[in-house]
């Protein structure tokens, strides 16, 4: 589940071992990834950008489906 939405509806086992740290790593991988994409909102062309978010999108929901 990412940002209270659910991309993929994959059963969650019972045995949740590590959940606590997945969850810090992603908050993590979030705030990096706001960083960064807010630093090249300042310089990057507006074509850049629009790929640029397609791209993280696509990988965002690859991660979270375990595909990634």
């Amino acid at each position: 589940m990412l940002f209270g939405v659910d991309f993929c509806r994959r059963r969650v086992s019972k045995r949740r071992r590590g959940t606590k740290q997945w969850i810090g790593m992603r908050v993590w991988a979030a705030a990096l990834a706001a960083l960064i994409f807010t630093g090249l909102l300042l310089i990057a062309p507006q074509w850049l950008l629009v790929l640029l978010v397609l791209l993280l999108t696509a990988f965002l929901i690859a991660v979270v489906c375990g595909a990634g």
